[in-house]
């Protein structure tokens, strides 16, 4: 088993699908690596034609294989409901863990759940911040990029005024597809239209843009540093024949490491990373007209002839917001 090391909405995890850590040390894994950490999600078990109008917020915490003992936190109908596929296409979703709060954006409107006792989750608080196109917490405060604008709101959820807004390069064609956010101690990453943003989140806050050499759209940007993988940043291309890679911060050189096998559609995916392990794990709907959701375990440092696995069971509805809870 290979050693844990010390070292920014996941997982394993299992609704009705049993999923096992592998062991990065093996060329075929086959031994439990345990997490190291919990994860939160949602589940909707709305039919694909239906409306979202029920969330099941899950919490899971077996720290070892097959993430299989999900808890039920609490059941929500949103209100207004809203259509399966608008939540689909837009949600993205954080974690914070100075305050202990997880809020998923639906595009709509923004979810603030209090997980600081799991074992008593309050009714979640709603806020009206329509166009979202990714969120981060960042030393408690939470980072919002809106309408390519980033705004920053302190954890009262007031704007803060002294930081930016710091605006992204609106695209030519009025409308480009952005990543999620990712932190890395100091700055924010997040893609859009071709490019690589870099936003340093100290004072009023600064920008620097590096290009990938392409206009894919790119989900599931995720960020380590550690002694096997110093400052990288992982990150899955959509498109016909999804592509996961490795991507340089520093040029936006990005290295395909392995063609993904999950159903591709215009769906948002769900992803976390274990720093500790140094697995990645990403969700994603089987396309609008099922009612399953793929998820895709990725070991970051294998030895030898690797392949992700992705789990599925038929009838797994839609998984959400998917975030390591560290």
């Amino acid at each position: 088993m290979k050693k844990m090391k010390t070292f920014c909405t996941a997982i394993v995890i299992s609704i009705s699908t049993t999923l096992i850590s592998c062991d990065s040390s093996e060329t075929t894994p086959t031994a439990v690596v345990p997490s190291t950490f919990e994860y939160l999600y949602i589940k909707s078990p709305a039919t694909v034609s239906g409306t979202a109008n029920i969330w099941n917020l899950k919490n899971e915490t077996t720290a070892g294989a097959g993430f299989a003992s999900p808890v039920n936190l609490r059941i929500d109908t949103p209100t207004p409901t809203l259509g399966n596929q608008t939540l689909m296409s837009l949600q993205c979703s954080a974690y914070d863990k100075v305050n202990k709060k997880y809020a998923v954006s639906t595009g709509d409107r923004l979810v603030i759940y209090d997980v600081t006792n799991t074992a008593s989750v309050p009714a979640p608080t709603i806020l009206t911040i329509t166009n979202i196109q990714a969120i981060e917490f960042v030393a408690g405060n939470l980072y919002v990029l809106k309408n390519y604008q980033i705004k920053k709101y302190n954890s009262a959820f007031v704007l803060d005024t002294t930081f930016g807004p710091v605006s992204l390069p609106i695209p030519i064609s009025g409308y480009a597809y952005s990543s999620n956010f990712c932190y890395n101690g100091t700055d924010l990453y997040v893609i859009n239209d071709g490019m690589l943003h870099k936003i340093n989140t100290t004072g009023a806050g600064s920008i620097t843009s590096v290009s990938l050499g392409t206009t894919s759209e790119f989900d599931g940007l995720e960020y380590i540093n550690t002694t096997a993988l110093p400052n990288k940043l992982y990150a899955v291309k959509k498109g016909t024949s999804p592509k996961f890679l490795e991507i340089d911060p520093i040029t936006g050189v990005g290295t395909v490491k392995y063609t993904l096998t999950y159903t591709p559609d215009f769906s948002r995916i769900s992803s976390a990373l274990d720093y500790s392990t140094e697995f990645y794990y990403l969700d994603s709907s089987n396309g609008f007209s099922s009612d399953q959701n793929t998820l895709t375990i990725i070991d970051l440092t294998p030895t030898g002839s690797y392949t992700p696995v992705p789990l599925t069971t038929a009838g797994n509805q839609y998984l959400f917001g998917l975030q390591l809870k560290d």
